[in-house]
């Protein structure tokens, strides 16, 4: 299931501003320790999701559905925790990993869908308004993948993407018409 989690991107931004140097990038003692105990809290909870999938996925109470949603919140929480060591990495020494946490965390936030996805299917044979709250919320997760993908090709070197690739329709034209495409603001 989703986490309440504060995005590596929003992180970087955080860090920017609150950096000492001039330049922008140095050591924050106050957000490094913020991100060292998020990455124990993270940690505590893969724990618990492997104590919980060792249950769930054996016999003789093995239960498919749970077993599943135990690895695939594990994976999230692995994930999230990349993300953390990798914005932690600007926080505690100055070395920019933007680009690696905005990745890792579309990672997490696919796994998420994946948690998700597998509560619908318990779900909707029971419950409609559980349903349709996990289809909406499996939405709302792809929509931060989508958006974890957009600021990673920010961050990786590329500078900022032109407004006219953010448009939902210049992904799926083909190669070059994408420039001649007018987006309606």
């Amino acid at each position: 299931m989703p986490r309440n989690r504060v995005s590596a991107r929003v992180l970087a931004l955080v860090l920017a501003a609150c950096l000492g140097r001039a330049d922008g990038i140095g050591p924050n003692s106050l957000l490094c320790s913020k991100m060292v105990m998020a990455s124990i809290e993270h940690i505590v909870a893969v724990a618990y999701d492997i104590n919980e999938a060792a249950v769930d996925c054996t016999l003789p109470g093995l239960d498919e559905l749970s077993c599943a949603a135990d690895i695939t919140d594990m994976l999230s929480y692995w994930f999230n925790l990349g993300a953390r060591i990798s914005t932690a990495t600007l926080a505690c020494g100055a070395l920019d990993n933007v680009c690696a946490a905005n990745i890792i965390q579309a990672l997490g936030d696919l796994s998420d869908t994946s948690s998700l996805l597998i509560a619908a299917a318990q779900d909707c044979e029971t419950d409609p308004f559980l349903c349709t709250y996990d289809v909406v919320t499996t939405i709302d997760c792809l929509n931060n993948v989508v958006e974890d993908i957009i600021f990673a090709l920010q961050t990786c070197g590329h500078g900022d993407i032109p407004a006219h690739y953010l448009h939902f329709w210049a992904w799926l034209s083909p190669a070059g018409s994408a420039a001649n495409f007018r987006r309606l603001a």
